[in-house]
């Protein structure tokens, strides 16, 4: 049985995170807490009831607020499903400025996760040319790997490319 303070301690962690990023899947949320299930989703189902958060099944959305209208932000939901892969590991994590979605630090190093919009490559190769001053690995989505040779920045760890289930498939550099 949990008490009080523990369920506390993780509705204030959830509502953090969804401060942060206002618009999640909801089974972003639960794969953030894959030990605690049944608990993430009586939060979940609880925040719901308060209007803290909105659920739109529809999409499978959770939205920060009583506003549903939260826009669907492809880019910031794809890095999520990536930073849930490094999330044993991050130190921390937070929303960033285009054309990074996400940035974090693990290992003591700093990362961006940039989510490359099909036509915008050539946008996405300026933007981080003249960002050079910033030292940060850049994990790179993109929708298809067509996309791959046109972006050309350095510090690039890997692309990857998720389907709508958030399984990631990985590209390294050759």
């Amino acid at each position: 049985m949990k008490t009080r303070e523990a369920l506390y301690k993780e509705t204030t962690e959830i509502m953090r995170v969804m401060a942060a990023y206002k618009t999640l899947k909801y089974h972003q949320i639960l794969r953030l807490y894959p030990d605690k299930p049944e608990i993430v989703r009586n939060i979940i189902s609880k925040l719901i009831q308060q209007k803290r958060i909105v659920y739109s099944d529809d999409n499978d959305i959770l939205s920060y607020g009583d506003d549903n209208k939260q826009n669907y932000n492809r880019g910031l939901i794809s890095a999520f499903w990536v930073l849930i892969d490094f999330i044993d590991e991050a130190e921390y994590h937070s929303p960033s400025e285009y054309p990074a979605q996400i940035a974090f630090f693990m290992n003591n190093e700093f990362y961006e996760i940039i989510y490359a919009e099909p036509e915008k490559e050539i946008l996405i190769n300026h933007i981080l040319s003249a960002n050079k001053k910033e030292q940060s690995h850049k994990i790179i989505v993109v929708e298809n790997e067509k996309q791959i040779h046109k972006i050309t920045a350095e510090d690039i760890v890997c692309f990857c490319i998720i389907d709508e289930n958030g399984n990631i498939e990985y590209y390294n550099l050759e």
